[in-house]
Order: structure tokens, then C-alpha cells, then sequence
């Protein structure tokens, strides 16, 4: 499909095409034998838990001063955003408790943790705003970073030469395994009501050492563990937008409700088009479409829709790993604390 209709060309991941074409073959079954596969949510943990492992491990080899210093700019601009949406929404539709549902920040980098601590102030629908939130954003995806992108494009972006997968040295394969298994298990048995602290963070702060430490040992056999481990864990990224894809399209079509659906298209032509206002005015490189494409996606829904927005840039354009290594811990983990304090703030 990728050499057939260019579609990094397009700004379409190969997760997304495929996930789409398992989406109306899924829905197709359903609609005819009334059967649908639905990832199990251990699964999809899985999928996520090993691609937060490669990242945390990229960051430990990367990481510097400058970077914290960025980290905590972005996670300060992110919070300052959270918070001007959730009070414009407060102020104007505090009065009408499902205009102020649709219109809030409660989409802002959903994840399940999040949404079921959300139903202590809000239950209409829930559910099936967070996947059609995550469904549109996602078939949106390649048109919004077209528009974005559209005035510097031809001049200042170069088309990026994708290369092949190889094979990997069974301990890359097997170290990713292990440490997801370990970061599950310990999220379950240990860390269970830690709030906010999720299986996906303790693979990435494992990967953030063993980075750290594999930072001074160079070597070719070194260089080719840790390629391979970033391979894995892209594999991972897409198992992960299929597993989504698949999870959250039967959900819609078996919970549609047209109310929810026409607020939130509302909500997200709004924001899109500032979104792409701002890219048209500040972007002129391919790190800040990144940057710009991620922060579209997390205003609007879960960060898998974020991860796969990115993801599509760099294929399309190159490795940015200057801002890819700092949207992670932010949109992932760290924005839930303010988030979630802001709504006790608000309302209880």
C-alpha cells in the first residue's frame, strides 16, 4: 500500500490505513453476523506499555539540561491551555451540563484512568464522546496536517526516505518484552491506585535508564540493540492505533448518539481552524508541524491520536526527535495532575 498510493506522501500512517480497512471489514461482519473482535484492554496496555518503553530509552540517550528546560516550557504552555479551555467552557455553559461536557478540556489527552474518574461529574454519553472524539481525529488526521502544512510544503519541507525494517537481535526483542511484563505487573500489583501512574510511565522512566546508561557505550553491536529496540517499539505504536481503531469503532456503532456527535464536530471545526491559523502563521519547519500536529490532536482527544499525528510528520518529513521526546511525558502522564486538580477545583 505505502509504494502502491504513496501514503506517507499523504501523511497517512501505515496504522491508520490498515486500521481503517480492519475497521469496515470488522464493521461489515457485525453488521451481517452480528460478531465483532474487540482487542482486550490488556492487549492494547501491552501495545502501549512496549512503545513508552523505545521512547523512554530515546530520551535517556538524548536527554540534557536543554531538554528538561523544554520539557517544563512545554508542560507549562500544555497546562496554561488546559486551563483556558476548561474556564472559557465553565464561564459560558456552566449552566448546561452537556454543552459544558461536549465543550470543556475533559477530551484533552483522554486516556481510561482519566475517564473514569470524569464520571464523578459527568456521565451522558461519556464514552462514546471519548472514541468519536478519538475516530475523527484520527480519519481527519492527513487532511488537517495537509492544510497545516500547505503553504511551506514545496519550499522549506523535503519528502523523507523511509527505510526497511531489518532483523533484530533476540535481546532487543526479548528485553522489550520483559520490561513491558514487568511495568504491567508491577502497575497491578503495586502501584494499582497510584493515581495517574500508569504501566506505560514505568516502562518509559526503566527505558529513560537504560538509555542513561547505555549513553557511553558505544559500539556497532550497542548501536544495532538500540535501533532495534526503536523498530519494536514503532510496531508497537501501530499495534496500538489498530488495537484503538478497532476498540473504539465498535463502540460508536453500537452507542451512537447524534447529539454528542454534532456538539463535538462543532468543537472540533473550531479548534482545527485555529490550529491551522497558528500553523499558517508560525510553522516553517517540519519539528514545528510536529509540534503543531500534536498539540491539534491532544486539544481534541486520547494521545494515541496525538502519537499517530506525529508519527505521520516524521515519516513524511524526518526524525524531530527535539520535540517527539518531549510531547510523551507531558500529554501521557504529566498534564493528569493539573487536570485532574482543576476539576476538583471546579466542581466538587
Amino acid at each position: 500500500m505505502e509504494k502502491r498510493w504513496k501514503l506517507s506522501a499523504n501523511y497517512i500512517s501505515p496504522a491508520l490505513a490498515g486500521g481503517i480497512i480492519g475497521m469496515l471489514v470488522n464493521g461489515f461482519i457485525y453488521y451481517f453476523y452480528s460478531y465483532s473482535f474487540i482487542p482486550s484492554q490488556l492487549v492494547v496496555r501491552f501495545f502501549v506499555t512496549a512503545f513508552l518503553f523505545s521512547i523512554g530509552l530515546k530520551m535517556g540517550l538524548t536527554y540534557q539540561r536543554k531538554q528538561w528546560i523544554h520539557l517544563f516550557y512545554l508542560f507549562s504552555i500544555t497546562t496554561f491551555l488546559l486551563f483556558t479551555i476548561e474556564l472559557m467552557a465553565w464561564i459560558f455553559f456552566k449552566n448546561n451540563l452537556l454543552l459544558l461536557q461536549v465543550f470543556n478540556s475533559q477530551t484533552f489527552s483522554w486516556n481510561d484512568e482519566w475517564t473514569s474518574r470524569l464520571k464523578m461529574w459527568f456521565s451522558e454519553h461519556l464514552g462514546f464522546q471519548f472514541h468519536f472524539s478519538l475516530i475523527l481525529v484520527f480519519l481527519l488526521t492527513p487532511v488537517v496536517i495537509r492544510w497545516m502544512s500547505k503553504l511551506h510544503i514545496d519550499k522549506e519541507m523535503s519528502l523523507h526516505k523511509i527505510s526497511s525494517v531489518r532483523s533484530w537481535p533476540f535481546s532487543a526483542v526479548l528485553t522489550l518484552f520483559f520490561v513491558t511484563m514487568l511495568a504491567l505487573l508491577l502497575k497491578h500489583f503495586f502501584f494499582y491506585n497510584a493515581i495517574f501512574l500508569f504501566d506505560l510511565v514505568i516502562s518509559m522512566c526503566v527505558g529513560f535508564i537504560i538509555g542513561n546508561v547505555l549513553k557511553s557505550r558505544k559500539s556497532k553491536e550497542v548501536d544495532q540493540w538500540i535501533v532495534s529496540v526503536l523498530s519494536i517499539g514503532t510496531l508497537s505504536l501501530y499495534g496500538f492505533i489498530i488495537s484503538m481503531l478497532f476498540k473504539s469503532s465498535m463502540y460508536i456503532w453500537m452507542d451512537w448518539s447524534w447529539t454528542i456527535a454534532g456538539l463535538f464536530t462543532i468543537k472540533f471545526i473550531v479548534i482545527t481552524f485555529i490550529w491551522i491559523w497558528v500553523s499558517r502563521k508560525w510553522v516553517n519547519n517540519h519539528p514545528k508541524l510536529v509540534l503543531i500536529s500534536a498539540c491539534w490532536a491532544f486539544t481534541l482527544s486520547a494521545p494515541v491520536t496525538c502519537m499517530n499525528a506525529m508519527h505521520s510528520v516524521v515519516r513524511r518529513h524526518g526524525a524531530a526527535d527535539q520535540v517527539l521526546l518531549l510531547i510523551p511525558p507531558v500529554i501521557l502522564w504529566l498534564i493528569n495532575y493539573p487536570h485532574y486538580w482543576l476539576y476538583l477545583w471546579l466542581y466538587k
